[in-house]
Protein backbone atom coordinates (compact mmCIF):
# COMPACT_ATOMS: atom_id res chain seq x y z
CA UNK A 1 0.00 0.00 0.00
CA UNK A 2 2.73 2.76 0.92
CA UNK A 3 4.67 1.94 -2.44
CA UNK A 4 1.23 2.47 -4.47
CA UNK A 5 1.35 5.69 -2.35
CA UNK A 6 4.44 6.48 -3.48
CA UNK A 7 4.19 5.83 -7.27
CA UNK A 8 0.49 8.18 -7.21
CA UNK A 9 2.60 10.78 -5.70
CA UNK A 10 5.66 10.56 -7.69
CA UNK A 11 3.12 10.34 -10.71
CA UNK A 12 2.11 13.92 -10.04
CA UNK A 13 4.82 15.17 -8.86
CA UNK A 14 6.54 14.54 -12.13
CA UNK A 15 3.34 16.02 -13.84
CA UNK A 16 3.83 19.25 -12.24
CA UNK A 17 7.20 19.13 -13.64
CA UNK A 18 7.05 18.64 -16.73
CA UNK A 19 5.42 21.40 -17.58
CA UNK A 20 6.48 22.71 -20.67
CA UNK A 21 7.39 26.36 -20.47
CA UNK A 22 5.30 28.75 -22.40
CA UNK A 23 7.58 30.12 -25.12
CA UNK A 24 8.10 33.97 -25.46
CA UNK A 25 7.34 35.76 -29.13
CA UNK A 26 9.35 38.59 -30.05
CA UNK A 27 7.80 40.50 -32.69
CA UNK A 28 10.69 42.02 -34.76
CA UNK A 29 9.51 45.38 -36.88
CA UNK A 30 11.83 46.55 -39.96
CA UNK A 31 14.40 48.61 -39.51
CA UNK A 32 13.38 52.25 -41.51
CA UNK A 33 10.14 52.01 -38.89
CA UNK A 34 12.13 51.58 -35.63
CA UNK A 35 12.70 55.11 -33.62
CA UNK A 36 14.36 56.00 -30.95
CA UNK A 37 11.27 56.41 -28.54
CA UNK A 38 10.32 52.94 -30.01
CA UNK A 39 13.79 51.32 -29.01
CA UNK A 40 13.70 52.89 -25.79
CA UNK A 41 10.39 50.98 -25.14
CA UNK A 42 11.10 48.37 -26.38
CA UNK A 43 14.75 48.36 -24.34
CA UNK A 44 12.42 49.36 -21.26
CA UNK A 45 10.02 46.39 -22.18
CA UNK A 46 13.06 44.02 -22.51
CA UNK A 47 14.43 44.64 -19.65
CA UNK A 48 10.91 44.34 -17.52
CA UNK A 49 10.51 40.88 -19.40
CA UNK A 50 13.91 39.99 -18.32
CA UNK A 51 13.13 41.10 -14.54
CA UNK A 52 9.82 39.31 -14.96
CA UNK A 53 12.14 36.10 -16.66
CA UNK A 54 14.52 36.59 -13.61
CA UNK A 55 11.44 36.54 -11.23
CA UNK A 56 9.87 33.77 -12.79
CA UNK A 57 12.83 31.47 -12.44
CA UNK A 58 13.61 32.71 -8.83
CA UNK A 59 9.94 32.02 -8.29
CA UNK A 60 10.42 28.21 -10.42
CA UNK A 61 13.18 27.69 -8.73
CA UNK A 62 11.77 28.85 -5.40
CA UNK A 63 8.57 26.41 -6.31
CA UNK A 64 11.11 23.32 -7.18
CA UNK A 65 12.53 23.72 -4.20
CA UNK A 66 9.32 23.65 -1.74
CA UNK A 67 7.90 21.17 -4.37
CA UNK A 68 10.59 18.94 -3.14
CA UNK A 69 9.84 19.39 0.01
CA UNK A 70 6.78 19.02 -0.46
CA UNK A 71 7.63 15.52 -2.43
CA UNK A 72 10.01 14.59 0.54
CA UNK A 73 7.17 15.92 3.26
CA UNK A 74 4.63 13.77 1.31
CA UNK A 75 7.25 11.01 0.92
CA UNK A 76 7.92 10.56 4.78
CA UNK A 77 3.92 10.85 5.46
CA UNK A 78 3.29 8.20 3.08
CA UNK A 79 6.17 6.27 4.72
CA UNK A 80 4.34 7.19 8.31
CA UNK A 81 1.11 6.20 7.17
CA UNK A 82 2.25 2.54 5.77
CA UNK A 83 4.86 2.12 9.23
CA UNK A 84 0.89 3.13 10.94
CA UNK A 85 -0.93 0.27 8.71
CA UNK A 86 1.71 -2.42 9.59
CA UNK A 87 1.70 -1.67 13.31
CA UNK A 88 -2.39 -1.48 13.24
CA UNK A 89 -2.22 -5.09 11.18
CA UNK A 90 0.47 -6.48 14.12
CA UNK A 91 -1.23 -5.09 16.74
CA UNK A 92 -4.80 -6.96 15.59
CA UNK A 93 -2.92 -9.99 14.56
CA UNK A 94 -1.48 -9.57 18.56
CA UNK A 95 -4.83 -9.39 19.45
CA UNK A 96 -6.26 -12.58 17.57
CA UNK A 97 -3.17 -14.37 19.01
CA UNK A 98 -3.89 -13.12 22.53
CA UNK A 99 -7.89 -14.07 22.00
CA UNK A 100 -7.23 -17.18 20.84
CA UNK A 101 -4.65 -18.05 23.94
CA UNK A 102 -6.94 -17.02 25.84
CA UNK A 103 -9.23 -19.61 24.36
CA UNK A 104 -6.88 -22.09 24.33
CA UNK A 105 -5.87 -21.60 27.58
CA UNK A 106 -9.61 -21.36 28.73
CA UNK A 107 -10.26 -24.80 26.96
CA UNK A 108 -6.62 -26.00 28.74
CA UNK A 109 -8.62 -24.93 32.09
CA UNK A 110 -11.82 -27.08 31.08
CA UNK A 111 -9.67 -30.19 30.38
CA UNK A 112 -7.88 -29.46 33.74
CA UNK A 113 -11.04 -29.65 35.63
CA UNK A 114 -12.15 -32.37 33.35
CA UNK A 115 -8.83 -34.37 34.23
CA UNK A 116 -9.41 -33.56 37.49
CA UNK A 117 -12.90 -34.77 37.57
CA UNK A 118 -12.22 -37.95 36.50
CA UNK A 119 -9.35 -38.42 38.26
CA UNK A 120 -11.38 -38.38 41.44
CA UNK A 121 -13.58 -40.73 39.73
CA UNK A 122 -10.92 -42.99 38.75
CA UNK A 123 -9.76 -42.96 42.64
CA UNK A 124 -13.22 -44.28 43.54
CA UNK A 125 -13.40 -47.01 40.72
CA UNK A 126 -9.62 -48.34 41.51
CA UNK A 127 -11.23 -48.14 45.18
CA UNK A 128 -13.48 -50.66 44.52
CA UNK A 129 -11.82 -52.40 41.86
CA UNK A 130 -9.43 -53.19 44.53
CA UNK A 131 -11.97 -54.35 46.56
CA UNK A 132 -12.69 -56.65 43.58
CA UNK A 133 -9.55 -57.54 43.18
CA UNK A 134 -9.35 -58.73 46.48
CA UNK A 135 -12.19 -60.72 46.28
CA UNK A 136 -11.38 -61.89 42.69
CA UNK A 137 -7.95 -62.71 43.58
CA UNK A 138 -9.12 -65.47 46.18
CA UNK A 139 -12.06 -66.31 43.30
CA UNK A 140 -8.92 -67.10 40.84
CA UNK A 141 -6.67 -68.61 43.33
CA UNK A 142 -9.58 -71.52 43.81
CA UNK A 143 -10.42 -71.68 39.67
CA UNK A 144 -6.11 -71.66 39.04
CA UNK A 145 -6.25 -74.61 41.34
CA UNK A 146 -9.37 -76.13 39.95
CA UNK A 147 -7.88 -75.85 36.17
CA UNK A 148 -4.43 -77.39 37.76
CA UNK A 149 -6.50 -80.72 38.66
CA UNK A 150 -8.87 -80.36 35.51
CA UNK A 151 -5.49 -79.68 33.30
CA UNK A 152 -3.58 -82.93 35.14
CA UNK A 153 -6.48 -85.20 35.05
CA UNK A 154 -7.48 -84.41 31.16
CA UNK A 155 -4.05 -85.19 30.21
CA UNK A 156 -4.03 -88.38 32.39
CA UNK A 157 -7.67 -89.56 30.86
CA UNK A 158 -5.78 -88.86 27.01
CA UNK A 159 -2.65 -90.45 28.24
CA UNK A 160 -4.70 -93.95 29.21
CA UNK A 161 -6.62 -93.80 26.29
CA UNK A 162 -3.56 -93.83 23.67
CA UNK A 163 -1.84 -96.07 26.54
CA UNK A 164 -1.85 -98.99 23.58
CA UNK A 165 0.50 -97.15 21.75
CA UNK A 166 2.47 -95.83 24.51
CA UNK A 167 2.95 -95.49 28.08
CA UNK A 168 2.45 -92.03 28.42
CA UNK A 169 1.66 -92.18 32.44
CA UNK A 170 4.57 -93.37 33.75
CA UNK A 171 7.12 -90.80 34.97
CA UNK A 172 4.29 -88.19 35.60
CA UNK A 173 3.84 -85.01 33.73
CA UNK A 174 7.09 -83.69 32.04
CA UNK A 175 8.48 -80.80 34.69
CA UNK A 176 10.40 -77.11 33.90
CA UNK A 177 12.71 -75.81 35.65
CA UNK A 178 11.56 -72.37 34.39
CA UNK A 179 8.19 -72.71 35.16
CA UNK A 180 6.08 -73.06 38.73
CA UNK A 181 2.53 -73.49 39.88
CA UNK A 182 0.18 -73.69 36.76
CA UNK A 183 2.71 -72.55 34.49
CA UNK A 184 4.69 -75.53 34.97
CA UNK A 185 1.67 -77.56 34.65
CA UNK A 186 0.40 -76.39 31.52
CA UNK A 187 3.94 -76.70 30.29
CA UNK A 188 3.29 -80.63 31.47
CA UNK A 189 0.60 -80.58 30.22
CA UNK A 190 1.67 -79.10 26.51
CA UNK A 191 4.83 -81.62 26.29
CA UNK A 192 2.60 -84.68 27.24
CA UNK A 193 0.24 -83.32 24.13
CA UNK A 194 2.99 -83.20 22.13
CA UNK A 195 4.06 -86.27 22.83
CA UNK A 196 0.85 -88.17 22.01
CA UNK A 197 0.00 -86.44 19.04
CA UNK A 198 4.18 -87.19 17.74
CA UNK A 199 3.00 -91.15 19.17
CA UNK A 200 -0.31 -90.77 16.90
CA UNK A 201 1.13 -88.93 13.54
CA UNK A 202 4.09 -91.43 13.97
CA UNK A 203 1.67 -94.35 13.92
CA UNK A 204 -0.27 -93.02 11.28
CA UNK A 205 3.11 -92.94 9.23
CA UNK A 206 3.51 -96.17 9.71
CA UNK A 207 0.36 -97.32 8.74
CA UNK A 208 0.37 -95.31 5.38
CA UNK A 209 3.68 -96.84 4.59
CA UNK A 210 2.59 -100.45 5.14
CA UNK A 211 -0.20 -99.80 2.88
CA UNK A 212 1.25 -97.94 0.15
CA UNK A 213 3.94 -100.54 0.19
CA UNK A 214 1.24 -103.36 -0.29
CA UNK A 215 -0.34 -101.52 -2.92
CA UNK A 216 3.33 -100.71 -4.66
CA UNK A 217 3.35 -104.70 -4.47
CA UNK A 218 0.30 -105.31 -6.35
CA UNK A 219 0.95 -102.65 -8.97
CA UNK A 220 4.46 -104.52 -9.46
CA UNK A 221 3.27 -107.90 -9.73
CA UNK A 222 0.33 -106.59 -12.03
CA UNK A 223 2.64 -105.00 -14.19
CA UNK A 224 4.85 -108.00 -14.68
CA UNK A 225 1.94 -110.22 -15.45
CA UNK A 226 0.75 -107.33 -17.93
CA UNK A 227 4.44 -107.69 -19.09
CA UNK A 228 4.69 -111.34 -19.50
CA UNK A 229 1.07 -111.46 -21.08
CA UNK A 230 2.02 -109.09 -23.82
CA UNK A 231 5.18 -110.89 -24.60
CA UNK A 232 3.20 -114.43 -24.60
CA UNK A 233 1.12 -112.76 -26.57
CA UNK A 234 3.62 -111.24 -29.41
CA UNK A 235 5.33 -115.10 -29.53
CA UNK A 236 1.85 -116.37 -30.18
CA UNK A 237 0.98 -113.56 -32.88
CA UNK A 238 4.63 -114.44 -34.50
CA UNK A 239 3.94 -117.59 -34.34
CA UNK A 240 0.73 -117.94 -35.83
CA UNK A 241 2.27 -115.11 -38.53
CA UNK A 242 4.51 -117.45 -39.19
CA UNK A 243 2.39 -120.68 -39.35
CA UNK A 244 0.61 -118.62 -41.94
CA UNK A 245 3.01 -117.69 -43.83
CA UNK A 246 4.43 -120.98 -44.21
CA UNK A 247 1.20 -122.50 -44.99
CA UNK A 248 0.50 -120.51 -48.02
CA UNK A 249 4.34 -121.02 -48.51
CA UNK A 250 3.55 -124.73 -48.61
CA UNK A 251 0.16 -124.36 -50.78
CA UNK A 252 2.44 -122.36 -53.15
CA UNK A 253 4.80 -124.81 -53.09
CA UNK A 254 2.14 -127.64 -53.97
CA UNK A 255 0.13 -125.80 -56.25
CA UNK A 256 3.91 -125.05 -58.03
CA UNK A 257 4.87 -128.73 -57.89
CA UNK A 258 1.51 -130.00 -59.05
CA UNK A 259 1.87 -127.63 -61.84
CA UNK A 260 5.32 -128.78 -62.53
CA UNK A 261 4.28 -132.69 -62.32
CA UNK A 262 1.91 -131.86 -64.68
CA UNK A 263 4.44 -130.26 -66.98
CA UNK A 264 6.92 -132.65 -66.34
CA UNK A 265 4.46 -135.23 -67.30
CA UNK A 266 3.77 -133.82 -70.62
CA UNK A 267 7.11 -133.14 -70.98
CA UNK A 268 7.83 -136.79 -70.51
CA UNK A 269 4.99 -137.52 -72.99
CA UNK A 270 6.24 -135.09 -75.59
CA UNK A 271 9.54 -136.32 -75.28
CA UNK A 272 8.69 -140.43 -75.61
CA UNK A 273 6.75 -139.30 -78.43
CA UNK A 274 9.81 -137.53 -79.65
CA UNK A 275 12.11 -140.52 -78.82
CA UNK A 276 9.77 -142.53 -80.53
CA UNK A 277 9.37 -140.26 -83.55
CA UNK A 278 13.39 -140.57 -83.38
CA UNK A 279 13.76 -144.06 -83.08
CA UNK A 280 11.24 -144.59 -85.54
CA UNK A 281 12.96 -142.06 -88.22
CA UNK A 282 16.44 -144.06 -87.18
CA UNK A 283 14.81 -147.23 -88.02
CA UNK A 284 13.52 -145.77 -91.10
CA UNK A 285 16.76 -143.95 -92.02
CA UNK A 286 18.68 -147.55 -91.16
CA UNK A 287 16.48 -149.40 -93.55
CA UNK A 288 16.64 -146.89 -95.69
CA UNK A 289 20.36 -146.62 -95.61
CA UNK A 290 20.27 -150.57 -95.84
CA UNK A 291 18.13 -150.60 -98.50
CA UNK A 292 20.31 -148.03 -100.77
CA UNK A 293 23.39 -149.75 -99.53
CA UNK A 294 21.96 -152.71 -101.20
CA UNK A 295 20.70 -150.55 -104.17
CA UNK A 296 24.11 -149.46 -104.46
CA UNK A 297 25.85 -152.82 -103.83
CA UNK A 298 23.29 -153.88 -106.64
CA UNK A 299 24.28 -151.13 -109.25
CA UNK A 300 28.07 -151.81 -108.03
CA UNK A 301 27.68 -155.08 -109.48
CA UNK A 302 25.58 -154.25 -112.29
CA UNK A 303 28.28 -151.75 -113.34
CA UNK A 304 30.76 -154.05 -113.17
CA UNK A 305 29.27 -156.87 -115.28
CA UNK A 306 28.34 -154.08 -117.45
CA UNK A 307 31.34 -152.45 -117.55
CA UNK A 308 32.59 -155.97 -118.52
CA UNK A 309 30.45 -156.59 -120.43
CA UNK A 310 31.07 -152.97 -122.55
CA UNK A 311 34.69 -153.93 -122.44
CA UNK A 312 33.84 -156.76 -124.28
CA UNK A 313 31.43 -155.12 -126.58
CA UNK A 314 33.22 -151.71 -126.92
CA UNK A 315 29.74 -149.74 -126.31
CA UNK A 316 30.06 -146.08 -125.71
CA UNK A 317 30.95 -143.95 -122.30
CA UNK A 318 27.95 -142.43 -121.84
CA UNK A 319 26.45 -145.47 -119.96
CA UNK A 320 29.31 -145.27 -118.21
CA UNK A 321 28.59 -141.65 -117.53
CA UNK A 322 25.55 -142.10 -116.49
CA UNK A 323 25.88 -144.85 -113.90
CA UNK A 324 28.70 -143.19 -112.63
CA UNK A 325 26.53 -139.91 -111.93
CA UNK A 326 23.73 -142.18 -110.39
CA UNK A 327 26.51 -143.30 -107.91
CA UNK A 328 27.79 -140.02 -106.73
CA UNK A 329 24.36 -139.25 -106.31
CA UNK A 330 23.35 -142.47 -104.35
CA UNK A 331 26.76 -142.18 -102.37
CA UNK A 332 25.45 -138.37 -101.28
CA UNK A 333 21.97 -139.71 -100.29
CA UNK A 334 23.46 -142.44 -98.19
CA UNK A 335 26.14 -139.43 -96.32
CA UNK A 336 22.95 -137.17 -96.08
CA UNK A 337 21.06 -140.61 -94.31
CA UNK A 338 24.16 -140.85 -91.97
CA UNK A 339 24.08 -137.20 -90.91
CA UNK A 340 20.65 -137.10 -90.25
CA UNK A 341 20.91 -140.34 -88.14
CA UNK A 342 24.05 -139.04 -86.57
CA UNK A 343 21.95 -135.45 -85.48
CA UNK A 344 18.68 -137.86 -84.59
CA UNK A 345 21.44 -139.44 -82.08
CA UNK A 346 22.27 -136.40 -80.51
CA UNK A 347 18.91 -134.99 -79.63
CA UNK A 348 17.89 -138.50 -78.05
CA UNK A 349 20.66 -137.95 -75.96
CA UNK A 350 19.79 -134.75 -75.32
CA UNK A 351 16.42 -135.44 -74.75
CA UNK A 352 18.05 -138.32 -72.41
CA UNK A 353 19.76 -135.64 -70.47
CA UNK A 354 17.03 -133.17 -70.39
CA UNK A 355 15.31 -136.39 -68.64
CA UNK A 356 17.23 -137.23 -66.82
CA UNK A 357 17.60 -133.65 -65.35
CA UNK A 358 14.49 -132.93 -64.80
CA UNK A 359 13.70 -136.34 -63.08
CA UNK A 360 16.49 -134.99 -60.65
CA UNK A 361 14.78 -132.29 -60.50
CA UNK A 362 11.58 -133.19 -59.26
CA UNK A 363 13.33 -135.26 -56.84
CA UNK A 364 14.31 -132.11 -55.37
CA UNK A 365 11.24 -130.62 -55.11
CA UNK A 366 9.79 -133.66 -53.46
CA UNK A 367 12.77 -133.87 -50.92
CA UNK A 368 12.19 -130.04 -50.18
CA UNK A 369 7.77 -130.74 -50.20
CA UNK A 370 9.14 -133.17 -47.61
CA UNK A 371 11.07 -130.78 -45.95
CA UNK A 372 8.70 -127.34 -45.65
CA UNK A 373 5.57 -130.37 -44.47
CA UNK A 374 8.21 -131.12 -41.59
CA UNK A 375 8.70 -127.68 -41.00
CA UNK A 376 4.75 -127.10 -41.44
CA UNK A 377 4.70 -129.86 -38.92
CA UNK A 378 7.26 -128.45 -36.04
CA UNK A 379 5.43 -124.99 -36.45
CA UNK A 380 2.06 -126.45 -35.34
CA UNK A 381 3.31 -128.66 -33.23
CA UNK A 382 5.23 -125.56 -31.37
CA UNK A 383 1.86 -123.33 -31.39
CA UNK A 384 0.44 -125.91 -30.09
CA UNK A 385 2.91 -125.93 -26.99
CA UNK A 386 2.52 -121.85 -27.35
CA UNK A 387 -1.18 -122.30 -27.06
CA UNK A 388 -0.95 -125.19 -24.12
CA UNK A 389 1.68 -122.36 -22.67
CA UNK A 390 -1.18 -119.50 -23.60
CA UNK A 391 -3.33 -121.87 -21.53
CA UNK A 392 -1.44 -122.34 -18.66
CA UNK A 393 -0.48 -118.68 -18.20
CA UNK A 394 -4.20 -117.89 -18.52
CA UNK A 395 -4.73 -119.81 -15.59
CA UNK A 396 -1.56 -118.06 -13.34
CA UNK A 397 -3.40 -115.01 -14.60
CA UNK A 398 -6.92 -115.99 -13.37
CA UNK A 399 -5.07 -117.21 -9.89
CA UNK A 400 -2.94 -114.10 -9.67
CA UNK A 401 -5.89 -112.14 -10.32
CA UNK A 402 -7.64 -113.95 -7.44
CA UNK A 403 -5.25 -113.81 -5.68
CA UNK A 404 -4.83 -109.62 -6.43
CA UNK A 405 -8.40 -109.93 -5.73
CA UNK A 406 -7.95 -111.19 -2.49
CA UNK A 407 -4.62 -108.37 -1.65
CA UNK A 408 -7.25 -105.85 -3.02
CA UNK A 409 -10.28 -107.10 -0.79
CA UNK A 410 -7.22 -107.19 2.08
CA UNK A 411 -5.62 -103.96 1.37
CA UNK A 412 -9.12 -102.38 0.93
CA UNK A 413 -10.03 -103.75 4.54
CA UNK A 414 -6.45 -102.95 5.91
CA UNK A 415 -7.37 -99.22 4.58
CA UNK A 416 -10.65 -99.47 5.75
CA UNK A 417 -9.46 -100.50 9.64
CA UNK A 418 -6.56 -97.69 8.81
CA UNK A 419 -9.05 -95.21 7.66
CA UNK A 420 -11.08 -95.93 11.33
CA UNK A 421 -8.14 -95.91 13.30
CA UNK A 422 -6.64 -92.38 11.53
CA UNK A 423 -10.25 -91.51 12.05
CA UNK A 424 -10.29 -92.30 15.89
CA UNK A 425 -6.92 -90.85 16.09
CA UNK A 426 -8.09 -87.45 14.55
CA UNK A 427 -10.74 -88.10 16.63
CA UNK A 428 -8.31 -88.11 19.72
CA UNK A 429 -6.41 -85.71 18.39
CA UNK A 430 -9.23 -83.16 17.70
CA UNK A 431 -10.13 -83.90 21.37
CA UNK A 432 -6.85 -83.25 22.60
CA UNK A 433 -6.06 -80.03 20.39
CA UNK A 434 -9.77 -78.41 22.02
CA UNK A 435 -8.73 -79.80 25.52
CA UNK A 436 -4.99 -78.04 24.94
CA UNK A 437 -7.61 -74.76 23.70
CA UNK A 438 -9.08 -74.63 26.65
CA UNK A 439 -6.23 -75.41 28.96
CA UNK A 440 -4.23 -72.39 26.75
CA UNK A 441 -7.41 -70.37 27.55
CA UNK A 442 -7.90 -70.84 31.17
CA UNK A 443 -4.23 -70.37 31.89
CA UNK A 444 -4.28 -66.65 29.77
CA UNK A 445 -7.87 -66.03 31.34
CA UNK A 446 -6.02 -66.62 34.84
CA UNK A 447 -2.59 -64.88 34.02
CA UNK A 448 -4.84 -61.88 32.87
CA UNK A 449 -6.64 -61.89 36.09
CA UNK A 450 -3.33 -61.90 37.96
CA UNK A 451 -2.29 -58.84 35.72
CA UNK A 452 -5.63 -57.29 36.77
CA UNK A 453 -4.87 -58.40 40.45
CA UNK A 454 -1.38 -56.88 40.54
CA UNK A 455 -2.56 -53.64 38.52
CA UNK A 456 -4.95 -53.17 40.80
CA UNK A 457 -3.39 -53.82 43.68
CA UNK A 458 -0.68 -51.64 42.62
CA UNK A 459 -2.79 -48.07 41.64
CA UNK A 460 -4.55 -48.72 45.25
CA UNK A 461 -1.50 -48.46 46.80
CA UNK A 462 -0.75 -45.70 44.34
CA UNK A 463 -3.88 -43.79 45.47
CA UNK A 464 -3.29 -44.56 49.26
CA UNK A 465 -0.42 -43.05 48.93
CA UNK A 466 -1.41 -40.25 47.17
CA UNK A 467 -3.61 -39.70 49.90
Amino acid sequence: MASAGDEDNDAVLSDVEDDDQVPVVIKHSLPEDVSVERFREVLAELDREKQAREAAENSKSDLQVSFNRLKVLAHEAIKKRDECTRQRDEALREKEEALKSNEKLSADLAEAVRVKDEVLKQRDDLTRQFDEAVKAKDTSRSEIETAAQMLVTGIDKISGKVSNFKNFTAGGLPRSQKYTGLPAIAYGVIKRTNQIVEELLRQIDSTAKSRNEAREQMEQRNYEIAIEISQLEATISGLREEVSKKTSVLENLEKSMAEKDGKMSEMERELGDKLNLAENEVSMLTQLVSEYDDKLRNLELKMESQSFYRLKQGAPGTEEDEISTLAGALENIIKQSQLEIIELQHSVEELRAETSLLKEHVEAQAKELSHRKQRVEELEEKERVANENVEGLMMDIATAEEEITRWKVAAQQEAAAGKAVEQEFLAQLTALQQELEEAKQGVIESEKKAKIQRRNSSCCHGSKRCR
